[in-house]
């Protein structure tokens, strides 16, 4: 089955299972309203007649009714909620199939025109490499995504565990969409709110035994003089007078409790959330390294499923607070904000150390489950060999841009051994450039355990430092020229840095005139060889090929062809050799032509 088959029969089925809840609930709030009123008939009657054993017998009877019609009514609308975000997710995927990436942030926060590779290969930003991948739920997830495709791993081993973790969760596409369904709303700032929590409570104030002690005491003592004064035992006064004292003594700790208030409501709202995140994680066990190790991470040491859901217990409890009558009884009666914010205190004495790890585990899981996902929308994609070889940089067979739909796609074949270079000629628009970045995409997504779009990718683990898009800046004073030396001298400084680079540039010097263009880029490429790397270099100058013929072991040339004639033709493909066509002046001429028709035209 095609995989937009299989979205579409999956939003079907939540259709109709959205119709069938929907109809099942119709007679929910007609069941609450009657049985409350037959509750409020029967409880008049218990008050209203002697020996009206039987009403309170029908009380009982339709209260049990009005608590059923009302929990069926709130589950009723969970699963309502529940399946309609899941078609919410498989609706998004389905668009993404289509080419709608709408739905999905496409990382523009982290694009950055001095790294190394992510701005040259299209990674963050619309239509990105980053808009394609991004399903992630949570703040974290989603730096945690980014990370993954700006710092690439430099170890096979961790190369296959991180595969065979997408691999699992690829699989479990039923969980996957569940973990995307649960974490729908958008979270709060995870950093801001620990900071909160560390810095406005304070154990040794509020959270000691002796203060546990007196205020327990104080709260038995007003319910002692509330029951004297019932039995007459004692005057109303006295509890009167201990309710207003304790109302005082919660309303001087105002302050204190109104500053964490307002970030209550934000806390809750994301920890909440994380709460159903980590007990859906915890709902089945992995078996891959990556993903068991993150389930323990979540599991050891003190449940992290306990934890949220003990803070999320306590902050809803502020918003019981919120009126200001039940804020003056529960204050005046059991002293309820001190023993609230004591409760805040020992949670954090608690948990609080070990909440960086779990959320971390968490935004970890959140990132493979995007990497997962569209693992599983690319099963034409083949899965990529990486290995650390001496000889091979880059062997693929069948390879293209994943961003082109593959009906549209020219496939290509390519060997670039290493510590070579590959030196690329072609006329404008032949591919030259395109395909640069298919083969830095594609060691991006190998790495990180996706499949390519190829019949065959093999690839050694490599650095990758690409010049591609330079711009100058004026309001920097920096012209074009200067961005690209000073580009290229970070481009030679990695390469020093690293056991072996892969580098990708797009017109070495093209700042300058033709005749200093080429002997400076001819210099660089020499010099450049003499370092661990390997190289495409894609280029409009023809002197360059001359490389090849001087040190043939090191460079060699390719070349995108086309065909002039009175319609130009682009194959697309690379091969051998040297580009014999460019299209400059034949455009050029095109237009002047054009021109001269109309202006010999006749009025």
């Amino acid at each position: 089955m095609e995989i937009s088959d299989y979205y579409k029969s999956k939003i079907a089925a939540r259709e109709s299972e959205l119709k069938l809840l929907t109809r099942r609930s119709r007679w929910l709030p007609a069941l609450k309203l009657t049985s409350f009123a037959l509750l409020a008939g029967s409880l008049y009657l218990c008050f209203a007649t002697e020996s009206a054993w039987w009403a309170a017998v029908l009380s009982g009877a339709f209260l049990c009714l009005y608590l059923y019609g009302l929990t069926s009514d709130t589950r009723q609308q969970s699963k309502i909620q529940a399946n309609k975000k899941i078609r919410a997710v498989y609706a998004g995927e389905l668009a993404y199939l289509h080419g709608d990436y709408s739905a999905f942030a496409d990382g523009s926060r982290y694009a950055d025109a001095s790294h190394p590779f992510t701005f040259d290969l299209d990674i963050f930003g619309k239509d990105s490499l980053f808009n394609r991948i991004n399903r992630t739920v949570t703040q974290k997830g989603s730096d945690k995504l980014a990370e993954k495709l700006q710092a690439l791993l430099a170890d096979r081993q961790a190369v296959e565990l991180r595969r065979d973790a997408v691999k699992e969760l690829a699989e479990s596409e039923q969980w996957r969409t569940t973990f995307l369904a649960l974490g729908c709303k958008p979270d709060v700032d995870l950093d801001r709110t620990l900071k909160v929590l560390k810095d406005n409570f304070e154990k040794r104030t509020i959270a000691g035994r002796s203060l546990l002690i007196a205020m327990t005491t104080s709260v038995a003592i007003m319910l002692s003089f509330i029951i004297l004064a019932i039995c007459s035992w004692a005057p109303v006064a006295l509890p009167v007078t201990w309710f207003a004292l304790q109302l005082l003594v919660c309303v001087a700790y105002m302050l204190k409790f109104n500053k964490i208030s307002n970030e209550a409501t934000l806390i809750f709202k994301g920890f909440s959330g994380y709460a159903l995140l980590i007990e859906h994680i915890l709902s089945v066990r992995h078996v891959a390294a990556v993903n068991s190790s993150l389930q323990n991470r979540l599991s050891a040491g003190g449940s992290a499923m306990a934890a949220f859901k003990s803070l999320s217990s306590i902050l809803n409890s502020l918003e019981q607070r919120a009126n200001v009558l039940v804020y003056a009884l529960l204050n005046g009666l059991c002293l309820y904000d001190l023993f609230l914010l004591r409760r805040l205190v020992v949670w954090k004495g608690k948990y609080l150390h070990r909440m960086d790890t779990w959320i971390d585990a968490i935004a970890e899981f959140d990132s493979l489950v995007s990497l997962a996902t569209y693992r599983f929308n690319s099963p034409a994609g083949v899965e990529a060999t990486v290995k650390e070889s001496e000889e091979v940089a880059v062997n693929a067979a069948g390879l293209y841009h994943p961003f082109i739909p593959r009906h549209k796609a020219v496939a290509n074949d390519f060997l670039l051994k290493k510590s070579s270079f590959a030196i690329v000629t072609g006329a404008n628009m032949a591919g030259k450039s395109t395909f640069l970045r298919a083969v830095g995409v594609s060691y991006i997504l190998a790495v990180n355990g996706l499949p390519v779009c190829a019949s065959r990718f093999e690839v050694s683990i490599l650095s990758l430092f690409s010049s591609m898009r330079i711009s100058d800046n004026l309001s920097g004073n920096v012209s074009y020229f200067n961005a690209e030396l000073t580009r290229l001298e970070k481009l030679i400084r990695s390469c020093k840095e690293h056991a072996h680079t892969l580098i990708m540039l797009d017109e070495i010097l093209r700042g300058t005139n033709s005749k200093d263009k080429l002997e400076g880029a001819t210099l660089f490429l020499r010099e450049i060889a003499k370092l661990n790397v390997s190289g495409i270099v894609a280029t409009h100058d023809l002197g360059l090929a001359m490389l090849e013929q001087q040190a043939p072991e090191r460079f060699k040339c390719y070349c995108f062809e086309i065909a002039l004639s009175d319609k130009m033709a682009y194959t697309f493909k690379i091969s051998r050799g040297v580009a014999k066509n460019m299209n400059a002046t034949y455009l050029v001429r095109k237009i002047v032509d054009k021109i001269g028709e109309k202006q010999e035209a006749p009025d």
